[in-house]
C-alpha cells in the first residue's frame, strides 16, 4: 500500500494500481502531474516576422498543482506587460496553464531566443522558440 499526503488534510492510497481518493477531488490524470514539475510545450519551434509585425508566441503547460509560466528573453524575465511586450496568462483546465506573449512592432532587435519557463512546487522546466526576422522581398 502506498499513502501520500496532500495538502492540508488530503490523502492518497493505492493498492495494486487502484487509487481511492479520500477527500479530494482529483483525477488519475492530476495525480500523476502532482509528482513532476510542468513542461511546457511550445507548437512553433520557429516563428517568422517581418519589420512592424505583431507576433503572438504561444506556450502551454500542464501540472498540479497548475503551473506558473514566465517568459524570457537573453537571461532576464520580460516585463509582463509594456508598450513592445503584451502577456496573457490562463487557465484552460484544473491543471492546464496557457500563456501567449505577444510582441508588438517588430524590429531586427527582436529576433532571437525567447524562452516560456513553467514552474510549481516541484520545480522548473523550459521550452524555447526563436523568432527570426524576415526580410521584405
Amino acid at each position: 500500500m502506498l499513502s501520500a499526503f496532500v495538502g492540508a488534510s488530503y490523502i492518497i492510497s493505492c493498492v495494486l494500481s487502484i487509487c481511492l481518493l479520500q477527500n479530494l477531488r482529483l483525477s488519475l490524470t492530476s495525480i500523476l502531474f502532482s509528482i513532476d514539475a510542468p513542461h511546457p510545450v511550445i507548437k512553433e519551434q520557429e516563428v517568422q516576422a517581418s519589420t512592424n509585425d505583431m507576433v503572438t508566441l504561444m506556450c502551454e503547460a500542464e501540472s498540479m498543482p497548475e503551473p506558473h509560466i514566465r517568459w524570457f528573453r537573453r537571461g532576464a524575465e520580460l516585463e509582463e506587460n509594456t508598450q513592445k511586450y503584451f502577456q496573457t496568462t490562463f487557465s484552460d483546465s484544473e491543471t492546464k496553464r496557457v500563456s501567449e506573449l505577444m510582441i508588438m512592432m517588430i524590429d531586427k532587435e527582436d529576433a532571437g531566443l525567447y524562452v516560456c519557463s513553467a514552474s510549481n512546487k516541484h520545480g522548473r522546466n523550459d521550452a524555447e522558440v526563436r523568432l527570426i526576422g524576415r526580410k521584405y522581398d
